[in-house]
């Protein structure tokens, strides 16, 4: 039997000191271990925070909860959206309606939308044709315009802006003024003449402002009104003050004359013409306008 060798002697060494604690004395307790049990790495955002791993397992834990309760809180959400409103009780109901209102703008002249009188005069001669009667046969309130202009005729005459002086070769003058729809032959005052104020002996040519130009003018109780009373009713308009001053309702076939009154016209001949025998033709024209 082979005798039995010593066995090998260590290489490591004489022992040595372990490494110096700066932790303290070995009698105190070292930090906490931050990095959870052997064999884990501890995320490193706790580590950075200095959250242990037992509370990052209770906030992993918690967001696991929170998901399923976030979930309920967008279900809920959208079912408010789209459900519709629920009806509260209440002791009265509206229903709202939007109307819009739907007319147009219409004026007549003895029943048509042209009238036509004819007459022959002399030199400055004063015209006056019979009257006409002039209507709001739509449905909406308005006011109307007056304007005149020669249309035709080789002279083209000019319309002057005012009667002071008698009017000179190929000019003249014109003049209108609205007058109770209710007059007639029957009724008309003495001075008058064919349901409107005389040419030459009446005074309200004058008396009240009425000279037609060839720019359009509202008619007011200020311009081409006669408010002379006849027939119980007035050549004012149907509105006669305030901002409304000129307004004429759609006819109203009652006693009053809303909507409608009558025309005259009064015509300052010119001295003398170039065309002699040829036809002028003047056209007073009215227009209607929207109301106040």
């Amino acid at each position: 039997m082979p005798p039995s060798r010593a066995a090998p002697q260590s290489r490591a060494g004489p022992p040595r000191a372990g490494p110096i604690s700066i932790l303290g004395p070995p009698n105190k307790a070292g930090p906490p271990n931050l990095a959870g049990p052997p064999g884990k790495r501890r995320p490193p955002g706790l580590q950075k925070r200095g959250f242990t791993t037992a509370t990052g397992r209770a906030m992993t834990s918690f967001l696991k909860m929170a998901r399923p309760a976030g979930a309920l809180c967008l279900l809920l959400g959208l079912w408010a959206f789209i459900s519709p409103p629920s009806v509260q009780a209440a002791s009265q109901a509206d229903l709202d309606l939007n109307v819009t209102f739907n007319g147009q703008l219409s004026v007549s002249v003895d029943g048509f939308n042209s009238s036509t009188r004819t007459f022959l005069a002399g030199s400055n001669a004063l015209v006056v044709p019979s009257s006409a009667t002039v209507q709001n046969n739509g449905n909406l309130v308005e006011t109307w315009e007056l304007s005149v202009s020669t249309v035709s005729g080789g002279g083209d005459w000019q319309a002057l802006a005012s009667t002071a002086t008698p009017p000179d070769v190929d000019e003249y003058a014109f003049q209108a003024l609205f007058i109770s729809s209710a007059t007639s032959l029957s009724n008309e005052p003495s001075n008058w003449s064919s349901g409107c104020p005389s040419s030459s002996t009446a005074s309200d040519w004058n008396q009240y402002a009425s000279v037609v130009s060839t720019s359009p003018a509202t008619y007011t109780s200020n311009l081409f009104s006669d408010p002379n009373m006849v027939g119980g009713v007035t050549g004012n308009p149907d509105y006669s003050a305030g901002t409304q001053n000129g307004d004429m309702i759609p006819f109203v076939s009652q006693p009053g004359g809303f909507g409608t009154r009558g025309l005259c016209a009064r015509i300052y001949m010119p001295i003398g013409t170039a065309f002699v025998g040829t036809p002028q033709v003047i056209k007073l024209t009215v227009t209607a306008a929207p109301g106040n």
